[in-house]
This record gives structure tokens, C-alpha cells and sequence, in this order.
């Protein structure tokens, strides 16, 4: 996939809104929501050079396998001389965002097809976008990470779903408390160090109730229990090495941890 590419990924963030409903106008998560649905609507369009350059953040990364600056690869490419001859498109199927609305995550499933009237697919899986609130009250795509799956999904979803039920929307929640970037940093050791005696015990003692897992060939895994059987038949040991860490001032928490696992 053209500028994503394929990681296993864990993300915790606390839910916001009621499953199977829009974000509320005016809300954090509807602009973010509608922010990725622009950036997919640009990437048909135009191609993936110039949507990639609109909405990724100044210091942007995504995994090639290890963190790229995305706008500098693109802009050391020449420009294509005509319409790429392929679509990327996909569109946000669940997304979240923190209490202070300064950090949020979309991720949905995407499809890479012909630039013909028949439009054969040619490559799928699932994204997973971290995005940053910028001064002006846009979303700037933080870091980009993708993985496959064995069918496309994008056909068969048609509609977006909030996160599970929980907290106040976060409009009108405000910050628990702050931390700071040791305070994730210490959480990443305390996994790391359960990971060496395997992932699942690690992963479960470490995860949020809505845990995602995106893991290449596979449809995403959602949930502490969905994971346990997941992982009980996939034994392995984890190691891990901080490359990357997003963080504002003041960093709300609870936010979101990401891991990325070889």
C-alpha cells in the first residue's frame, strides 16, 4: 500500500461516543472524522502525492518499515507526469479522540484498485491513522500505519461507528489530570518487561477494554477477550524499541499507547 505500510500495531484510547452513531456536529470527533474522509476524497481525486502532502503533519511519519518522515520521501520523488494509474481510497469505520481533543485516531479499512472504469482491486487491508490537533483547529495526520487483510472490506462498510460507549463526549469532557512522556515511556517498559515471558500475558495485563490488534493477513482484533483467544493459539515473545513518541503539552491521559512489535 502505497505510503502504508505493514506493522503490528496495539492501541488503547478511551472511548468518547455511543457505537453506531455520527460524532455530534461541532464535536473533536466529527472534524476528525471528517478530516479523514477529505483526505480519502483528495487521494481518489488527485492521487496519493498530493493528498499525503495536505494532510500529514510537518514532522508526519508512516513505516517503511521504520518511521519515514512522510512529506520529505514524497517530496524527494519527482511528480508524476500524469494521473497515477491506480486509486487508493478507504474511509474511517471507527475512530476516537482524547479528552482535551488534541490527539484522535481513525482506522477503517482501505482498497488500492485501477484507475479503469472497472476499477479491479488490486491490493487491501486495514489503516490505522494517528492525527494531532493543529493551533488552527485542523487535524494533521501524526503517524500512518497499514496492514492487510485476506478480502477488502471497503464495499461492505457503508456506514461509520463511534468507539464503544464510555466517558462524556469530548466536547464537554474535561482533562482527568496530565502526564508527560516518561509516564509513557515507563508503561512501554513495564510491557516490554512482561513480554519477555510471552505476548498474551503481557498484552492482557497492559490493555485497554477496546485493545485493537492489526496484524498483517488477518482482520483487525478488537477487545481484551477477542485478543486472548487470538494470541493463546499464536505464542510469541515481545520486544520492543521505542522509535517514536507523540506527544503534546500538556499530554492528556488517559491518551493512547501504541506498540510496535517486530
Amino acid at each position: 500500500m502505497t505510503f502504508r505500510s505493514s506493522l503490528l500495531v496495539l492501541v488503547l484510547l478511551p472511548a468518547r461516543f455511543a457505537a453506531g452513531q455520527e460524532p455530534p456536529a461541532g464535536s473533536p470527533l466529527r472534524s476528525l472524522v471528517d478530516t479523514e474522509r477529505a483526505f480519502s476524497d483528495m487521494s481518489v481525486a488527485q492521487g496519493t502525492r498530493a493528498a499525503f502532502l495536505a494532510f500529514f503533519a510537518d514532522d508526519g511519519v508512516n513505516f517503511a518499515p521504520e518511521p519515514v518522515n512522510t512529506k520529505k520521501a514524497i517530496a524527494s520523488q519527482p511528480a508524476p507526469a500524469a494521473p497515477p494509474a491506480v486509486i487508493l481510497e478507504w474511509m474511517p469505520a471507527t475512530a476516537d479522540v482524547s479528552r482535551a481533543g488534541d490527539l484522535g485516531y481513525t482506522t477503517g479499512p482501505w482498497v488500492r484498485t485501477e484507475r479503469t472504469e472497472a476499477r479491479r482491486p488490486l491490493a487491501w487491508g486495514w489503516y490505522f491513522t494517528v492525527w494531532q490537533r493543529q493551533p488552527d483547529g485542523s487535524w494533521k495526520a501524526a503517524a500512518d500505519i497499514g496492514t492487510t487483510t485476506p478480502a477488502h472490506a471497503l464495499p461492505g462498510i457503508d456506514a461509520f461507528r463511534a468507539a464503544s460507549a464510555g466517558d462524556q463526549p469530548a466536547a464537554t469532557a474535561s482533562p482527568a489530570r496530565t502526564g508527560d512522556a516518561g509516564e509513557i515511556a515507563a508503561a512501554e517498559r513495564k510491557l516490554s518487561e512482561l513480554g519477555a515471558g510471552g505476548a498474551l500475558g503481557a498484552y492482557l495485563a497492559c490493555a485497554a477494554e477496546g485493545v485493537r490488534l492489526h496484524r498483517n493477513g488477518t482482520e483487525p482484533v478488537v477487545g481484551t477477550v477477542t485478543l486472548a483467544v487470538k494470541l493463546a493459539v499464536l505464542p510469541f515473545s515481545l520486544t520492543l524499541t521505542v522509535m517514536l513518541v507523540l506527544e503534546t503539552v500538556p499530554v492528556t491521559l488517559p491518551a493512547f499507547g501504541m506498540v510496535l512489535v517486530p
